[in-house]
């Protein structure tokens, strides 16, 4: 893995060559995937499925949601749902559909800074693992525009790279010649760019992954969030596992 101080790469070619990336590896990935989603899931498990159960017509949007297994398919089996699943990867829409009820479900594929919603469109956004592909700079306009699709008292979930880089790149990722780029702000500067979009943190917390290192390496700290639209954050969750 390189990084790299200063981004050399144009956006277009990021996102195109992300694109052909996850469309190469997305049955590699489903594989490796699995601690990775086991602990996004659990988070999903625990903080939205139960609020989208008390809502009696609740809308969901995950951004970045890979083969949709399991968390989309767990969102989709709330009573009365309606879930948009986003993924740039025709390869990885492909699998969702073939693995969920698309009667519940609108899929969009395509990057997620070309998405367009009216303000107050959801109960809950999710983007597990996704948003670190954008450049930082894109995560804060996309931040912002999560807030104003939310609906008042709506959750947003995320997760965010624990360290700050510009950019990350590698070029053999998962298999030969899968390129893939990641960027964040970090913690602190992940924190301050829900709250400055006027959402409310409600719980953070940083764990290191299952699904990365081994035995000899560290594993990466990633940095979960939800945050509410409108909430008090009196009774914030602060953990560090």
């Amino acid at each position: 893995m390189e990084h790299v101080v200063k981004s050399s790469f144009d956006t277009s070619e990021i996102k195109s060559r992300i694109r052909s990336s996850y469309n190469q590896i997305a049955h590699t990935y489903l594989k490796w995937s699995a601690p990775y989603r086991d602990l996004s899931h659990s988070l999903v498990k625990q903080y939205i499925i139960p609020y989208l159960g008390s809502i009696s017509s609740p809308t969901a949007l995950e951004l970045g949601c890979g083969a949709g297994i399991p968390t989309t398919k767990s969102l989709s089996e709330v009573i009365n749902i309606k879930v948009t699943a986003n993924d740039i990867s025709t390869t990885q829409i492909g699998l969702a559909k073939q693995n969920l009820p698309q009667e519940k479900l609108d899929f969009v594929e395509g990057d997620m800074m070309a998405l367009r919603f009216p303000e107050a469109s959801f109960d809950t956004v999710l983007a597990m693992y996704s948003i670190t592909h954008l450049p930082r700079e894109e995560q804060a306009v996309m931040i912002v525009r999560i807030a104003s699709w939310l609906k008042l008292g709506g959750l947003f979930l995320c997760s965010f790279p624990g360290e700050s880089s510009e950019t990350i790149v590698e070029g053999d990722w998962l298999e030969k010649g899968a390129w893939m780029y990641w960027s964040s702000w970090g913690k602190d500067g992940s924190l301050c760019k829900v709250k400055e979009s006027g959402l409310q943190v409600v719980m953070e917390k940083i764990i290191g992954d299952e699904g990365g290192g081994d035995e000899n390496t560290s594993k990466p700290m990633f940095l979960w969030v939800v945050a509410r639209k409108g909430a008090d954050d009196s009774n914030k969750e602060q953990a560090d596992l």
